[in-house]
């Protein structure tokens, strides 16, 4: 742990704690005093198992810091945009469970309809552990929580619920990093990164229109993490993007390469794509390396029309012994033309997460 951390951790544990009343039950609705407008904080704050209905914005000026351990967030606002929470430069936003009752903490759309927008500036920090969001976003130009720290930021989400969004995570600058969470059920998309770098493991992408966007210039690593029942699983544009220990299921295309992509995938399952598994287009380029294809109804398509760059896709098992259909000639998942698939694996030739790396 650094050494501001650790000096976080001994404020966080030090700071004065808003409470339920005693004798009531823990997470019970509790307004402390708050503005009737705008609620801002400039100085540390910790809000502990209550449940606060916000009919103002809530802003996070530099040298604030708001601490929710197992505290819910209930932003009222009759129309889209009638609430914010924007994390200012200086600021920072924390949230965990709480000690005493395991309760998550959360943040969400209140019981009036209207969306509310959620933005960590640039010099902003947060950091997500445990934590619901929900009802945040309602367009591509207010898309739900937005992390846009600058190039030394870095957020970190943990243990993490985020559904009902327009999209669940946009991620502007900085680099950032999503551990064992779950985004799934959001309007447009589940993450998007349009600019810096984002790791993501052990998280579990599924239901939207695209689960995965990558823009041109940002980076991605994605490491066992499962991408399902989404229209498109992975869409990389002019972007950098790993793929390690990955399962891709039920998605119309799992992975989408364009606009001069450059994409790989290792030791991933990619299954039952209803239109392809890997497609790259405009120039992409693409590695495949020791990936089990099967019960796709096309596996990887060259979309260069066969030309170069071709797709290197050798060492791969495409769900049969004599290696892959269409242009390849055997009976296993197609391919099409500019794909370079032998030698192939006759059978499952995916390493487990810490595997030595030795060729199979």
């Amino acid at each position: 742990m650094t050494f501001a951390a650790s000096l976080l951790l001994a404020l966080i544990t030090t700071l004065p704690t808003i409470l339920p009343p005693a004798g009531g039950p823990p997470g019970g609705l509790l307004s402390p005093p708050l503005p009737l407008g705008d609620w801002v904080i400039r100085t540390p704050v910790v809000l502990a198992d209550v449940t606060l209905r916000l009919r103002g914005n809530v802003i996070v000026e530099r040298g604030g810091i708001l601490v929710l351990r197992g505290a819910t967030l209930r932003m009222e606002g009759e129309r889209d945009g009638d609430r914010t929470i924007r994390v200012e430069s200086g600021g920072r936003l924390v949230t965990s469970y709480s000690p005493l009752t395991r309760r998550r903490s959360e943040i969400r759309r209140g019981e009036l309809p209207g969306r509310f927008s959620f933005e960590v500036a640039r010099g902003g920090a947060v950091q997500l552990t445990s934590t619901i969001v929900s009802g945040a976003g309602w367009d591509a130009a207010h898309p739900g929580l937005v992390i846009d720290s600058g190039e030394d930021g870095g957020a970190t989400i943990a243990d993490c619920d985020l559904f009902d969004n327009h999209v669940g995570i946009t991620i502007r600058s900085g680099d950032h990093e999503i551990v064992a969470s779950t985004v799934h059920d959001n309007e447009d998309a589940g993450l998007v990164v349009e600019g810096g770098s984002a790791s993501v493991e052990v998280a579990d992408f599924a239901a939207q229109a695209v689960a995965i966007r990558v823009a041109p210039a940002a980076r991605l690593h994605l490491a066992s993490a499962v991408v399902r029942q989404s229209n498109i699983g992975l869409w990389a544009s002019g972007s950098s993007t790993e793929v390690d220990h990955g399962i891709f299921l039920e998605n119309g295309f799992h992975v989408r390469f364009d606009r001069a992509a450059a994409g790989s995938l290792r030791d991933t399952v990619l299954i039952a794509a209803l239109h392809a598994a890997v497609l790259t287009e405009g120039e992409s380029t693409a590695l495949l390396r020791r990936n089990d294809l099967v019960a796709n109804r096309f596996a990887v398509w060259n979309g260069n029309d066969g030309l170069a760059p071709r797709i290197d896709a050798r060492e791969n098992y495409w769900g049969a012994a004599d290696g892959p259909g269409g242009d390849a000639g055997g009976s296993g998942d197609p391919v099409s033309g500019g794909v370079e698939f032998s030698p192939w694996c006759t059978e499952s030739c995916r390493r487990e997460p810490g595997a030595d790396g030795g060729e199979r």
